[in-house]
């Protein structure tokens, strides 16, 4: 293995591969919903030391007893979902053209003769092909 900068390739791959598993997770949004789950759990174990399951299950999930943890991601949420409204509707604006284009493409493809998106399944096998010759 060459070092890459002190690192051996064996290394140097995976922690690529985990960096880029973290920037998809926190494009997405992933961060979000894995802190809600660290809040509830956190929720359900406070509340189920004073109260019964059933109880507790109930003050974690309905939204009137938020813990500070919930309070930081709906914040987070809403700052994130603020910043990025305005950019998501200019982007929208900008393909609709091409999703027009799209629908107009396949709506010719499908009106072909002999083209049947609800043909009837085929029940019959496919026929047998016939003996290859002169292979043992």
């Amino acid at each position: 293995m060459t070092p890459i900068r002190g690192l051996p390739i064996g290394v140097l791959r995976p922690v690529c591969q985990l960096l880029l598993v973290t920037a998809l997770c926190l494009s997405v949004g992933l961060h979000w919903g894995i802190l809600q789950s660290v809040a509830w759990a956190g929720m359900l174990v406070r509340e189920t030391q004073t109260s019964t399951v059933r109880e507790a299950i109930h003050a974690t999930f309905d939204g009137h007893h938020p813990c500070g943890l919930c309070k930081f991601v709906a914040q987070g949420k809403q700052t994130e979902h603020g910043e990025t409204s305005e950019t998501e509707v200019k982007e929208l604006d900008s393909t609709l053209p091409l999703l027009e284009t799209a629908v107009v493409f396949v709506s010719t493809v499908t009106e072909r003769e002999g083209f049947d998106a609800f043909a009837p399944p085929r029940h019959e096998r496919p026929g047998v092909p016939p003996p290859k010759s002169g292979v043992l």
